[in-house]
């Protein structure tokens, strides 16, 4: 077992002195060994140290899935300084926005992202890092020609340096960081319900929740395997089972930084993916291939979907795929929040149910509250959550790190906004989040179960979202966004708005029926990957944020 005191360095320094000559990282077809990973983890922290990188400071990492975000990520731990984890497509305004709430002191980005971050690149020291730096020598020699004239121009500037230059520095001339509650890495929240907060986690959260990845991941013991690293590290799932949860057991991460269909797939084949996590699309898209099929599909051993509403089509249409070829794996639905790392409770082949998200992760309780009052198994109410894996708090906002936590019967627990409940046996039933409830007539109106109804059972539906339309005069009316399976004219779209009234009536409620349905060409999405509903919002109803 991972010991959840350690810093995250700590941790898989462990893991790289006892599996040195093991793959650790795979990267379009190139392969680094724990000993080299640990050996230019070492070499970028002194470089980090060296320019004034100390304990408790923030540096930026605005990248993808390469070798070098992992490493940067782990050279920080080891000098006790502070992972702010961005997605790499934050448009400049924002990440600066990002930058001075953290006070950051430096950005690490890819070098093709630099001509992105002009600003940002003149302001702050920046590290420079190639993806092909790790490849192998026909591969890095033609992404060198492509990038020759955009790296010439970046290495003239006096804030830049390389990363090449960096991972030839020494390791730090002082003892690793030790202290695993130490702020060690900054998230922000998906921003769904207005401007994103930064959550602070500490080595031990994250350590806690690795600690649980044999009971995650449903075997008892660790015999090697290769998890497909696609879930960014800015999200709370793809760093802590995506990346650190491998490198604390001897496994190793296969680095993808963009999902291909077709790679996954010849990963696969090869043995070298067994354990998928991922959100739904990434499911769909692989289930839509012909060539997801056959033999290979025995060297998967489990698959886990979250981040956003699973139809239970795709865990059918998965798991009879599975089924069919002879595979052990199953497609298994979770619950998390970023307060909590990722992750808190887990359908898996031990234990699971219809409809749930499963049972609580090992070492966390949760339950239903009504307020600060326990309600009884099956009774609904605001999911709430304690164990280690909790948040140190939301940065320099007191107020709301107050609100987000209460204590009961001596344990700390923290609000998740959502609306579920708990059944006798330990079972979690997500319901909707408490901010995109609706009040109708006085009546309330779950959004997510109406979406949940239509992706399930009215097969023109391809994606829905459902939303509050607020009026001063008459109060709260549900509006519909839908994308369809095929293009439909305006006479089917009549017919469908008509079904799709009157099948949300009949089933959930009159108060439940849309008032409008809207025909969307493509949801967007945030930063995250999950519907935004504001957007939608603003766009067809000018305004009106959740």
């Amino acid at each position: 077992m991972n010991d959840k005191n350690r810093t995250l360095y700590l941790a898989v320094k462990a893991t790289a002195s006892e599996h040195k000559n093991d793959v650790a990282l795979t990267f379009m077809g190139a392969k680094i060994d724990y000993g080299t990973m640990l050996a230019d983890i070492d070499a970028v922290a002194g470089w980090f140290r060296g320019s004034g990188i100390g304990e408790g400071d923030a540096v930026t990492l605005c990248m993808p899935n390469i070798p070098q975000c992992v490493i940067c990520f782990y050279a920080l731990s080891a000098i006790g300084a502070v992972a702010h984890m961005v997605h790499p497509l934050a448009p400049e305004a924002r990440l600066s926005e990002y930058m001075t709430e953290v006070k950051s002191k430096m950005l690490v980005i890819p070098d093709f992202s630099a001509p992105k971050y002009p600003g940002l690149v003149d302001e702050y020291p920046t590290l420079v890092c190639s993806p092909a730096h790790y490849l192998g020598f026909i591969r890095k020699s033609v992404y060198t020609l492509r990038t020759m004239s955009t790296l010439g121009a970046i290495k003239k500037q006096p804030t830049v340096t390389l990363y090449s230059e960096a991972v030839k520095s020494g390791s730090p001339k002082i003892a690793a960081f030790r202290d695993a509650e130490a702020p060690a890495v900054y998230l922000h929240s998906g921003g769904t319900g207005g401007h994103p907060k930064t959550i602070v986690l500490s080595s031990r959260a994250i350590n806690a929740l690795t600690d649980q990845s044999f009971g995650i991941l449903g075997i008892t013991e660790f015999h090697g395997g290769s998890m497909l690293a696609v879930l960014p590290m800015f999200h709370g799932f793809g760093l802590a089972m995506g990346i650190h949860a491998m490198l604390c057991y001897g496994g190793t991460d296969a680095l993808m930084p963009k999902f291909h269909t077709a790679d996954t797939i010849k990963l696969i084949e090869q043995n070298k993916v067994n354990y998928l996590i991922g959100v739904p699309v990434l499911y769909k898209a692989l289930l839509a291939q012909e060539d997801f099929s056959g033999d290979k599909l025995k060297n998967l051993c489990v698959a886990f979907v979250g981040g956003d509403y699973v139809p239970k089509s795709l865990l059918k249409e998965f798991n009879e795929r599975m089924e069919k070829y002879g595979s052990k794996a199953r497609l298994y639905e979770g619950y998390g929040l970023t307060e909590t790392v990722t992750v808190c409770s887990v359908n898996t082949d031990a234990a699971h149910r219809d409809g749930s998200v499963g049972k609580a992760v090992g070492g966390v309780k949760i339950a239903a509250f009504d307020g600060e009052k326990m309600l009884p198994p099956g009774e609904e109410g605001e999911l709430c959550v304690s164990g280690d894996v909790l948040m140190t708090g939301y940065l320099d906002d007191e107020e709301a790190t107050n609100a987000a936590f209460f204590e009961y019967d001596g344990d700390k627990f923290v609000r998740s906004g959502d609306v579920g409940s708990v059944d006798k046996d330990g079972f979690v039933f997500f319901r909707s989040r408490i901010k995109r409830i609706a009040k109708v007539n006085g009546v309330t109106v779950f959004p997510s179960e109406i979406e949940k109804l239509v992706m399930d059972e009215m097969p023109e539906v391809k994606e829905a979202c459902a939303a509050a339309k607020t009026d001063a005069r008459t109060g709260d009316s549900v509006v519909l966004f839908v994308t369809t399976t095929e293009q439909l004219d305006d006479e089917d779209k009549e017919r469908l708005t008509e079904e799709l009234t009157e099948f949300i009536a009949s089933r959930l409620s009159v108060y439940a029926a849309p008032k409008k349905v809207f025909y969307v060409s493509e949801f967007p999405k945030t930063l995250v990957g999950k519907v935004d509903v504001n957007k939608l919002k603003e766009i067809y109803l000018g305004g009106d944020k959740e």
